[in-house]
């Protein structure tokens, strides 16, 4: 997850057969260490700015962000036309900064609504 690899390092070690468990899932599992980096913790407003990215798994991104960001900047953007799931870490960090000028609402007024 994008969590994850904000905070660790990860390694697949093994992958654990659906026959492993009683009664067997329909997926594989598997074994993963995480390394804990040091350093600063990430900054809140980009925390928030994720979780607005994946508030709703299915839409757009474009979609997720509009009440936060303006529509037009959003509209301006490519990217914003993928699904959050689609991006890898880098690519959420680079949008949050390209998007931050055209912050309307901070992330964490719009986490506050149901």
């Amino acid at each position: 997850s994008v969590l994850c690899q904000l905070y660790a390092d990860s390694k697949l070690l093994f992958r654990v057969p659906a026959s492993a468990f009683q009664p067997p899932p329909k997926v594989t599992s598997a074994l993963v260490q995480l390394e804990m980096r040091g350093g600063a913790p990430p900054d809140a407003e980009f925390l928030n700015f994720l979780q607005l990215c994946f508030r709703q798994r299915r839409k757009m991104l474009r979609n997720n962000l509009s009440g936060a960001f303006d529509r037009t900047a959003l509209g301006a953007l490519e990217i914003t036309r993928r699904r959050a799931q689609q991006l890898d870490i880098e690519e959420l960090r680079q949008l949050w900064e390209e998007l931050r000028p055209a912050q309307r609402l901070p992330a964490a007024k719009l986490l506050d609504r149901p």
